[in-house]
């Protein structure tokens, strides 16, 4: 006479479903390990795609010359020097502090493009303007009043067109 197994009892999903004729808890222990497996290979993928190599982020950023230093054309700082400069020449313009030099003038426009906040220039130019704080003056506005302020107009093209205590 043959021995009949008892029927099985479906009370998982299909996908899930382990039929043993032994019902020891084995199973249970395979099942679990089959889970924490399965999880951790979908944590290992979501890792794999979610975090970028560092040779991909690096692509990211622009070269380091290109984040220190301003493209500021010989052109642009003649008219800065002749017309803003210590001693410029031009009436009704902000001056730089007596002693400012064009290396330090170069820094001002470096920290201003750095940390200022840019604006759309609001005299129809295709420019963008930098106005920035400094903690100490460097120069005096118009009107001949001390002032801590700078403005960058940095034009279509990424150059800097002018730089002027305000």
């Amino acid at each position: 006479m043959k021995k009949q197994l008892p029927a099985v009892v479906a009370t998982r999903p299909a996908s899930v479903l382990l039929v043993s004729p032994i019902s020891s808890g084995c199973s249970a222990g395979a099942e679990g390990r089959v889970r924490r497996l399965l999880a951790a290979a979908l944590i290992a993928l979501a890792l794999a795609l979610a975090v970028p190599s560092a040779h991909i982020a690096a692509q990211a950023l622009p070269p380091p010359a290109a984040q220190a230093e301003p493209r500021i054309p010989a052109k642009a700082m003649a008219h800065i020097l002749a017309g803003h400069g210590p001693d410029g020449a031009a009436p009704g313009a902000g001056k730089y502090a007596p002693g400012t030099t064009e290396a330090t003038i170069r820094f001002l426009i470096t920290e201003a493009l750095a940390h200022g906040t840019p604006v759309p220039d609001s005299h129809f130019r295709p420019a963008t303007l930098y106005d920035y704080r400094f903690p100490h003056l460097i120069g005096t506005t118009i009107d001949g009043a001390p002032t801590n302020r700078i403005r960058v107009v940095v034009g279509r093209d990424g150059a800097v067109v002018t730089a002027y205590p305000r």
